[in-house]
């Protein structure tokens, strides 16, 4: 019987730009990259963008200091607006004097990655797209961001596109407890992947 299994060794500050870039293309075909919070970064985006596909992520509220926590937003607590940010990795006022724009300058600091601007070159990258807010409950909303067209995508479907990643999330996460794979006993790379080799072949 043959078992399957890919396992793929990511340095934890570069798996989200992994995770995207090793995504192969097809042509005549569009991906949508759905992510949740900890895939939401100017980078991922610029990533997808680039390879002429769309995203959806989730990210945190506005009122939290995350990657929206600084735009002006309309009154109302629910809604769909689209936004033009110049990113720069240089605080030189040459760059911030040669920038005409009527949409948001971000800096991008060193310890952040972004792989289309050097830190601490003059370049700009310029990312469009749109930001919705909308509630989940009686208290609770969702934020999300994606450069899908808001006349094909608009507000509901958007919210059947994210809920559809919870049934591969909700399976990922049976498997893992089933098998037990939440804790490993092993701290070495090797030794790890042996724990999880052990646990899908007693799992048969």
């Amino acid at each position: 019987m043959a078992l399957p299994a890919l396992f793929s060794a990511l340095r934890l500050s570069h798996h989200q730009t992994t995770t995207v870039a090793r995504h192969d293309v097809l042509d005549g075909i569009k991906s949508v990259y759905i992510g949740d919070r900890g895939y939401c970064s100017y980078n991922n985006m610029a990533h997808v963008v680039e390879q002429g596909q769309y995203f959806l992520f989730r990210t945190k509220d506005i009122h939290s200091k995350g990657l929206v926590g600084n735009f002006n937003f309309p009154d109302a607590e629910s809604f769909d607006i689209n936004v033009s940010v110049i990113l720069v990795r240089s605080h030189s006022k040459k760059i911030l004097a040669d920038i005409h724009t009527e949409g948001y300058i971000r800096f991008v600091d060193q310890s952040a990655a972004f792989d289309y601007i050097e830190y601490g070159s003059y370049d700009t990258y310029e990312l469009s797209f749109r930001i919705l807010r909308f509630p989940i409950s009686t208290s609770t909303y969702e934020c999300i961001v994606t450069n899908l067209p808001r006349d094909e995508f608009p507000v509901e479907r958007i919210k059947t596109l994210y809920n559809a990643r919870w049934s591969i999330e909700s399976s990922f996460r049976k498997l893992k407890y089933t098998i037990g794979l939440s804790n490993f006993h092993a701290y070495k790379p090797e030794y790890v992947k042996q724990e999880i080799w052990a646990r899908l072949l007693a799992s048969l």
